[in-house]
């Protein structure tokens, strides 16, 4: 599962390197499954699947993202965070 807002919380976020400013995911897709808050797809280790996060109001201008943060959960067993730096923004 991977979560773009949970409640009222934005918890799958990226940071603009040019201005610091974050930005909230708000839409998440895993394979076929798509959704606003989360999505929930069984993943198995050593097959690839395509992840598409959606992020609201970002600068077009961005040529750097300095850091991405994806949350997700494991059911009821907790929580994972996995973070991405440095990472060049094409157009």
């Amino acid at each position: 599962m991977i979560y773009g807002t949970y409640g009222s919380l934005n918890v799958t976020t990226i940071i603009d390197a040019q201005n610091g400013f974050g930005y909230n995911c708000s839409n998440v897709t895993i394979a076929d499954k798509f959704g606003k808050s989360s999505v929930d797809k069984p993943l198995v280790a050593g097959y690839p699947v395509r992840v598409k996060l959606i992020f609201s109001g970002v600068n077009s201008k961005m040529n750097s993202i300095a850091k991405l943060t994806i949350i997700g959960g494991f059911d009821e067993s907790g929580h994972y965070s996995i973070d991405f730096k440095n990472i060049p923004v094409t157009h």
